[in-house]
């Protein structure tokens, strides 16, 4: 049996998203030359760790123009994230196809680690690159006011973009006593709910959102800012604020993605605990967390020591030595 045979089976008797449909078609394109019997632990382990990152993505078959924003016209290898996603669509594939069957799958994905979530990032958003990036948004011709409030919140609450872009007005929860925002399963990839607690300054920009006009329950809080197109204005952004700061933002090393991860680094330098950090982001695996924590917080560590060893420690006083007592004379 083909692995071409395999995943056309999947796909018929499962109903899957476009963009998975495609992926399970570009393994089908790799794999082509592969059956299930020659597909041991070994060979997997190769293709999605070694073979399919170095491989050169094929160009799109309907592509007609090249944006000058995205350099289409350079090769590109595909990123660890995405061969991650490979390996989980083949083996959801694989797995699907021989419980139907009764196929014994052996070993090849027992303790089988899956490729990276991420590769770590040198591009920050510090504050002077934050003011360049907020002022790169008036040159936007559709709403630049949202996308600078999509900047800040972003850094402020390390939300992912497809979260704060899906916020819904009811969702948000301005109270006395504390505020927060409803982050629902649907809108995020782990699909886990988590509620994020907001700063005053986070509520203040928040609040001046929803006084821009009538807003419904079940609109989104950036109802202007496009969904599907918003990476690409988000690029456009960033092109503008590469010119305005003279090379500041390299055109291909800044994505919206990023402000997360600054976020992430500024929660970590002020010195929030892991779990605290898992809570508000929605991480589920802590691992990803522990790299922050190793590269951005040795620097605090010693002044977190400074704070907790400012008290002074109140030495037991040292007896006063004895006077010698003197001899009575009889």
């Amino acid at each position: 049996m083909t692995l071409i045979e395999v995943l056309n089976d999947y796909m018929e008797r499962n109903t899957l998203t476009e963009k998975k449909i495609q992926r399970v078609g570009m393994l089908q394109y790799w794999l082509r030359d592969y059956t299930v019997a020659t597909m041991s632990r070994e060979r997997i382990n190769e293709f999605f760790f070694t073979t399919l990152p170095s491989s050169t993505i094929p160009p799109h078959k309907d592509r007609k123009v090249i944006h000058k924003n995205y350099n289409g016209a350079e090769s590109k290898t595909y990123a660890l994230a995405t061969c991650r996603k490979y390996y989980f669509d083949f083996k959801v594939g694989l797995e699907d196809w021989a419980l139907r069957y009764k196929f014994k799958l052996g070993d090849r994905f027992e303790k089988q680690k899956p490729p990276a979530a991420w590769k770590e990032r040198e591009q920050r958003c510090l504050p002077e690159q934050q003011k360049v990036l907020i002022d790169a948004c008036d040159g936007m011709y559709k709403a630049p006011f949202y996308w600078k409030m999509f900047i800040n919140l972003s850094i402020n609450l390390a939300t992912r973009v497809s979260e704060l872009l899906q916020l819904k007005v009811k969702n948000i929860h301005l109270v006395k006593g504390g505020h927060w925002i409803f982050i629902d399963k649907t809108t995020n990839k782990t699909k886990i709910e988590r509620s994020i607690p907001l700063s005053d300054a986070s509520a203040e920009l928040i609040q001046e959102l929803l006084t821009l006009g009538k807003h419904s329950p079940e609109e989104r809080l950036f109802k202007m800012l496009p969904e599907k197109e918003f990476s690409a204005g988000f690029r456009k952004i960033v092109v503008r604020a590469n010119t305005l700061s003279q090379g500041l933002y390299p055109k291909n090393n800044f994505v919206a993605g990023d402000l997360r991860h600054e976020a992430l680094i500024r929660y970590v330098e002020a010195g929030l605990d892991l779990l605290t950090i898992m809570l508000i982001s929605g991480h589920s695996d802590i691992e990803v967390l522990k790299g922050y924590v190793k590269k951005y917080r040795p620097n605090n560590f010693s002044a977190q020591l400074n704070l907790i060893q400012q008290k002074e420690i109140e030495k037991p006083k040292k007896p006063a030595p004895k006077k010698p007592r003197s001899k009575k004379i009889s």
